[in-house]
């Protein structure tokens, strides 16, 4: 489907990584790739890929930019498929490759039929490829229309309102962590994104990592393939000029694999057999909206949530059909800004002199224990009070993975017994609530995590059931939990992780967030001057993740689950929910007209949550 790039890199190591099964290689480009062959889902194959630096490197005028990238790139298109065709590539083939964000890095990953993996690398090749992403004026005021309708709704939201007081209460006004606002957004421009994009990705490319687990093909078709399509990326992939740029994507079948894996050799929508002279996959000459004027196009839309974006959310798809908005910079449709520019403006994830390693800024985010009360929404008969408890646990250090699993390990424990003895006691025993959740949560490489408790009840009687709550946590920290409850929750954590293992999306992330622990713990040991590793010694990249991988995989049961016991249930539950150290939201309907704020129960002591803010205090 693609011509292979004429100057393919090659392997310069492959590392078996025993434990976990798998193999590293590493290319010549500095790309380093691991794979797992795998026929846990048949005939499928999915990977994801990382370079340390994400949103905690931006202003929130960028973060808002960052946020649109992958659905704006999607409704512009790749290389010569306009949004159209892509889409139907995508939906034909079931083959995609997708860009994300996160706090701590950025990501992309895909996923396609096993005899479509050379088209995946072929996509995920134009991805890397400078200038093979388009960015369009019109695509991009799609997704900018539909947001701006999402925050004309998002106010009537009492889940909204309620969000928003859990961001700030659980973490301060942080910049990135704020919703989208109309101000903002109605600024951001196709240079922007492609600014954005190309420091991101096409930069530098060798600050990927990439996790394969599927139905992989050989080796002796594997590896050349690895060479061609990720191996040329970097130093060997001019920066280019114009349309010849943003060649990609042909009808001429290439020579590394069996033909069975050569895809769509004709356009996706129209079913020109010449991709070269097809309207659908011609540049478009509407520079204005940036739409294909070919009679074979539509524009791709569809309907939106009511509910406004929230912090941590992803665009939603689609967009309205020839929308505009004020403030977006039109360019020309096909290449959204010159590589020149990109090249002139300072990366927010370039190395700094000396670094080897990426080192992501930590976030400054303020926990504030207290007790608030949000009103909104309309008082019905049947409507509940949506309640929520947090609790925030910093991580034991910085560079020491090992005690991070443990204690996260022994968190996910102790609020899988509580959950079951609060539901025993709020619910089945006094008929107070309608349900109780315990979580915990925490996003990646984050120097620390949440616990939240969430549950319904009558607006009535917050206060007694909190009351009633927060003492069965004082008498679980007096007691502890007995042997068969801790055997219950042993049981029910050892069949879950059997079925994780059973899955291949699973190993995706062991192998992955294996290699972000590596470059992390080398990123704090490096800005500490200090060459070793946390054991006094460098071990190897390929000794650190298999090892790491497999403490979270193969020997999670041994390691994390079968030492626990009532005393280490009990401890961890003592050290994590400080009945001082909570912060107790509550949403009620709005008060009536002759209620004052300090007649609401529970108002003093105020700080500043139902399932929407759960959701926003775990998911950042």
């Amino acid at each position: 489907m693609t011509t292979p790039p004429s100057t393919p890199g090659r392997v310069v190591s492959i590392t078996p990584l025993p434990k976990i099964e798998a193999t590293e290689v590493e290319l010549s480009n500095g790309i380093v790739i691991a794979f797992q062959r795998s026929t846990r889902r048949k005939e499928h194959i999915a990977f994801q890929g990382f370079a340390l630096g994400g949103s905690s490197e931006l202003s929130e005028y960028e973060e808002t930019a960052f946020c649109m990238i992958d659905e704006v790139a999607g409704l512009s298109g790749l290389g010569e498929l306009n949004g159209d065709a892509l889409a139907n590539l995508t939906s034909t083939w079931q083959t995609r490759v997708n860009t994300q964000r996160h706090t701590y890095h950025r990501g992309i990953g895909g996923s396609c039929p096993a005899a479509r993996f050379e088209l995946v690398l072929q996509l995920l090749h134009q991805k890397f490829t400078p200038g093979a992403q388009r960015f369009k004026a019109g695509s991009l005021a799609k997704v900018v229309a539909v947001q701006l309708e999402g925050i004309k709704h998002r106010e009537k939201t009492p889940e909204f309102h309620f969000g928003e007081r859990a961001r700030l209460a659980a973490y301060g006004d942080v910049s990135i962590m704020r919703p989208i606002s109309a101000e903002v957004l109605e600024k951001v421009s196709v240079d922007d994104l492609s600014r954005l994009y190309e420091a991101a990705f096409t930069a530098d490319p060798s600050a990927f990592t990439f996790s394969f687990v599927g139905e992989l093909p050989e080796d002796e078709v594997l590896l050349p393939l690895f060479e061609t399509y990720l191996g040329s990326l970097g130093g060997t992939a001019p920066i280019a000029d114009g349309h010849e740029a943003t060649k990609g994507i042909s009808t001429k079948p290439t020579t590394a694999v069996a033909p069975a894996m050569n895809a769509l050799p004709f356009c996706g929508v129209c079913s020109v057999a010449d991709l070269g002279s097809c309207g659908c996959c011609a540049e478009p000459t509407d520079g204005a909206t940036g739409g294909a004027t070919d009679a074979h196009t539509s524009d791709p839309s569809s309907s939106m949530a009511n509910s406004g974006p929230t912090i941590g959310s992803s665009v939603a798809d689609g967009g309205a059909a020839d929308a505009t908005v004020a403030g977006t910079t039109a360019v020309n449709s096909a290449t959204s800004t010159s590589a020149a520019s990109v090249a002139s403006t300072p990366s927010p994830w370039a190395l700094s002199p000396g670094q080897t390693t990426f080192a992501p800024t930590t976030l400054t985010a303020v926990f504030n224990p207290g007790k608030d009360i949000v009103r909104a929404g309309r008082h019905t008969p049947d409507v509940k009070a949506s309640c929520l408890l947090a609790w925030r646990t910093n991580m034991p250090s910085p560079g020491d993975p090992d005690a991070d699993t443990a204690l996260e390990m022994r968190i996910k424990a102790a609020c899988t017994v509580l959950e079951t003895r609060l539901l025993s006691v709020l619910r089945t025993e006094n008929s107070q609530v309608y349900n109780v959740n315990v979580a915990w949560g925490r996003t990646s490489l984050n120097s620390y995590g949440m616990i939240n408790v969430g549950y319904g009840c009558d607006p009535e009687r917050t206060n007694e059931v909190e009351s009633m709550l927060k003492a069965e946590l004082e008498k679980f920290k007096a007691e502890g939990a007995s042997v068969e409850e801790v055997e219950a929750v042993k049981s029910i954590l050892t069949e879950r992780h059997q079925l994780a293992l059973d899955n291949n999306s699973y190993w995706i992330f062991y192998i992955l967030d294996a290699y972000k622990a590596y470059k992390a713990d080398r990123a704090f040991h490096e800005g500490r001057g200090e060459g070793v590793g946390r054991d006094g010694r460098l071990p190897s990249r390929a000794e650190f993740v298999d090892n790491e991988a497999a403490s979270h995989s193969t020997d999670r049961v041994a390691i994390h689950i079968e030492p626990l016991d009532p005393e280490v249930v009990r401890s961890t539950v003592t050290e994590v929910f400080p009945l001082e150290g909570s912060l107790s939201l509550t949403l009620l309907p709005e008060v009536s007209p002759e209620v004052t704020v300090a007649e609401e129960p529970g108002a003093e002591g105020r700080t500043g949550v139902s399932q929407q803010g759960a959701e926003v205090i775990s998911s950042l």
